[in-house]
């Protein structure tokens, strides 16, 4: 049997009827592998998305809707209750930038269906399938976009950058959760690829010329294939991959709801309401105090790891696209500062470990070369600096406030 075999191994990958995940699907069948497609009721007929497979004895379906938990559960539930397990779980579904419009007109809508399906329904999906008994040998592969943070494309919304970045955030914080366990974790983030969603954000939007260009600044000149991120994601399913396997959380949807509502989707309301007399102005600074979680995820804050690396791949993306009106935007990630957040984590800290307050802070201090905490005008003081005329030329950066504690730069 050969090493890339997936011979019996069952998999369930959403988003199966076109693009990457078809690929996927297509692949996985031809190396043994049982495939459970989903399928959105309503919109997709069960019908019409076998016919595009071959092997119909290794294929079954399962309708499933993202922005309904009810319906995750079920279609979990269902997958295991008709093979007995999952063996891989590829969360692949999502809704574009340009695909979003299907499900509504309005625009604050649509971002809040962005950010409810490709981050909140990708999270609920790897809770429920965290939750299965067994998890020996088990793998669970997101599908994310370098669009999160890395890159940005033309047509490609700010919504649809902090879902995706989310998706990332929240795999790293899940394989560090996951680490002792018998499931590897991990995250694939395609560039531009060839499918019928990145052709209706972004490509058909351009002019001939436009198009050309685009696709010169790409590497070798050309969109990767779908069969090609396939592949990588083939490879991710296999025993050998575990060494590759990150770092990570376990943490209520209702948390990371809240957590969203509070940061990403109020930043994005607070800025839609000022940038625009910035633009009139020739001038602006915005500024997000965030976290070195941003770098370096904190073990035990998984909520607050994702949705604080969600904001700064937000922010990087507004840079881009405000940096020609003179309006810049950073981020300010402080470390351990004099606050009473600070001192109530202490004292939690010291109490669940059987420690004084002061033992416990006297080790914090040890990890930070300054050895010392920063007190909180230090840190306004570098988000006064940015948003003075002498920071113009700074944009899009994270700048730690933390006395040489990340360890990352």
């Amino acid at each position: 049997m050969s090493q890339y075999s997936l011979e019996g191994r069952v998999a369930l990958i959403t988003g199966s009827s076109g693009g990457i995940g078809q690929a996927c699907v297509r692949r996985f069948l031809d190396f043994g592998a049982i495939v459970i497609l989903t399928y959105i009721e309503g919109l997709e007929r069960p019908e019409v998305v076998l016919e595009k497979f071959d092997s119909a004895d290794d294929i079954s379906i399962q309708p499933l809707d993202l922005n309904d938990f009810n319906s995750i559960e079920y279609c979990i539930k269902a997958a295991v209750k008709e093979y007995e397990h999952i063996d891989i779980l590829e969360n692949n579904a999502a809704v574009g930038s340009a695909t979003v419009s299907g499900f509504s007109d309005n625009v604050d809508a649509q971002d809040r269906i962005m950010l409810d399906v490709n981050a909140l329904g990708t999270l609920k999906m790897c809770q429920q399938f965290l939750s299965l008994p067994n998890l020996q040998n088990r793998k669970l592969i997101n599908i994310s976009s370098v669009g999160g943070g890395v890159a940005t494309f033309p047509g490609f919304r700010l919504s649809d950058g902090m879902s995706k970045a989310a998706v990332t955030f929240l795999t790293r914080q899940l394989a560090a959760e996951t680490v002792h366990s018998g499931v590897d974790v991990f995250a694939v983030c395609p560039g531009a690829t060839n499918t019928e969603m990145f052709e209706s954000s972004t490509l058909s939007k351009l002019t001939r010329e436009e198009r050309k260009k685009f696709l010169s600044s790409l590497p070798k000149n050309r969109l990767i294939e779908p069969e090609e991120i396939a592949a990588v994601i083939h490879f991710l399913a296999c025993p050998f991959s575990s060494v590759l396997h990150g770092s990570i959380i376990d943490a209520s949807t209702d948390a990371f709801e809240s957590a969203f509502q509070m940061h990403v989707v109020c930043n994005q309301i607070l800025a839609q309401a000022v940038t625009h007399g910035m633009k009139t102005d020739g001038f602006g600074r915005v500024v997000n105090i965030i976290s070195t979680s941003v770098k370096i995820p904190i073990a035990g804050l998984g909520v607050s790891n994702t949705i604080r690396g969600a904001v700064a791949s937000w922010a990087k993306t507004m840079a881009n696209e405000l940096g020609q009106f003179g309006i810049t935007v950073n981020n300010v990630l402080p470390g351990f500062t004099e606050t009473n957040r600070l001192k109530s984590l202490i004292a939690k800290k010291a109490e669940n470990q059987g420690l004084t307050e002061e033992q416990i802070a006297n080790g914090m201090k040890a990890q930070i070369p300054a050895a010392r905490f920063a007190q909180a005008e230090e840190v306004a003081d570098a988000a006064a600096f940015l948003c003075s005329p002498a920071a113009a030329y700074i944009n899009g950066i994270n700048v730690p406030v933390d006395g040489g504690r990340t360890g990352a730069l």
